[in-house]
């Protein structure tokens, strides 16, 4: 079976004005992200590297009452 290499998984909320998003890909390479790290008008985190309560803080700025509790790409 050939390892897929891109984003394999998405999940998005509009923010609250309709003019952003909220998305979290999923990949199985941190490769697949370079284009969106690459970007400086992406505000981006990496789960893991940034605490829930940074991430959570920084984009109830878009959507009021964020929560990664409740958001997120389920994969089997």
């Amino acid at each position: 079976m050939q390892q897929q290499t891109g984003i394999i998984a998405f999940s998005y909320l509009p923010s609250d004005d309709g003019q952003h998003a909220i998305v979290e890909f999923v990949a199985r390479s941190r490769a697949a992200f370079q284009p969106i790290f690459a970007d400086s008008t992406i505000l981006t985190f990496e789960k893991g590297q940034v605490s829930k309560s940074v991430i959570e803080t920084a984009l109830q700025k878009y959507r009021k009452g964020f929560s990664l509790d409740t958001f997120g790409t389920v994969m089997p």
